[in-house]
């Protein structure tokens, strides 16, 4: 009986050890959320979907932002329409990675009618069966309730993956997701082709929803405790732009009314400015570009202040 409890202690400690061995493995080329779980908690933060987590690159904001005013770096915290819609799971996300009693951070929201919709087809909401809604704690490195709750492939992937990466995405430690795609014209208005299909077979399903107008009202006064607020919409492909427009025509107007009191940058017409990996994605030199120009139009904002 003895040499069995030894033996199967041994054999417990190996499996935790290897377990913990394997969670230093993880990185930015883990997946493309990871990284967002193992920094600390963030005084100023980017809000949204997977438009703002790779359309705005927290560096370019940080030379530009006025550090005087604003608590930097900033840190993006955006991920996409399915984790991240305005709604419990990302409130509570939001929350846990607040720093508390900060009155100088920055928290640019990004808004449009995916984000504020729901599913007709569901009888949930879809983000409460992904990655946030299955964690416990958000600041922890390694991560192992993310490694063994919410990562969808093995541990044991770590360590393989570390020498063979998949180098189309990078998760960069300040929360930017970098893509990096192939351009060439033919390929990139196919894949753009694609997208605009996919977003209008969406519109069929998806309506603008109180409930998430109110969690986006909610997440906007917890921010406010923290800091200025800002409110701002990024610019898409016309034909996607479209698409919204059928959804939602009155969007922009339904924002200035309800949150009246938090600006609003909107830069939905600004198209021939900007190059997308697919009509709804800024190209990473363009989120370069955009970047620098939002952290411009904050810093005027707020310049009489």
């Amino acid at each position: 009986m003895r040499k069995f409890i030894h033996k199967t202690l041994i054999l417990v400690i190996g499996i935790l050890s290897s377990y913990i061995f394997l969670g230093f493995f993880a990185d930015g080329y883990t997946d493309p959320f990871y990284l967002r779980f193992t920094s600390p908690k963030q005084k100023s933060l980017i809000i949204g979907t997977s438009r703002a987590a790779q359309g705005i690159r927290p560096s370019i904001m940080d030379s530009v932002l006025d550090a005087k005013r604003f608590n930097t770096p900033i840190y993006n915290f955006a991920f996409t329409i399915l984790h991240s819609p305005y709604g419990k799971t990302y409130y509570n996300a939001i929350d846990s990675k607040l720093v508390k009693d900060n009155f100088n951070g920055l928290f640019i929201v990004a808004v449009d009618p995916w984000s504020i919709s729901l599913r007709t087809n569901l009888n949930y909401d879809i983000e409460s069966k992904k990655e946030l809604s299955k964690l416990t704690y958000f600041n922890m490195n390694p991560n192992y309730d993310y490694l063994m709750n919410a990562y969808k492939s093995s541990m044991f992937n770590l360590l393989p993956n570390k020498f063979i990466k998949d180098e189309s995405l990078f998760l960069h430690s300040n929360g930017w997701l970098e893509v990096t795609i192939n351009m060439d014209k033919y390929v990139l208005k196919k894949r753009t082709m694609s997208k605009i299909k996919t977003y209008e077979e969406g519109s069929k399903t998806n309506k603008i929803s109180n409930k998430r107008i109110d969690w986006l009202e909610r997440t906007i006064r917890l921010l406010e405790k923290q800091g200025k607020v800002v409110l701002f919409r990024i610019p898409v492909h016309k034909e996607i732009l479209t698409i919204e427009n059928k959804i939602c025509k009155s969007f922009d107007s339904i924002i200035k009314t309800k949150f009246n009191d938090i600006p609003y940058l909107n830069y939905k017409t600004e198209v021939a400015n900007y190059t997308f990996i697919d009509g709804n994605h800024l190209y990473k030199e363009s989120g370069k570009k955009f970047s620098e120009k939002l952290a411009k139009d904050i810093n005027q904002l707020f310049i009489n202040e």
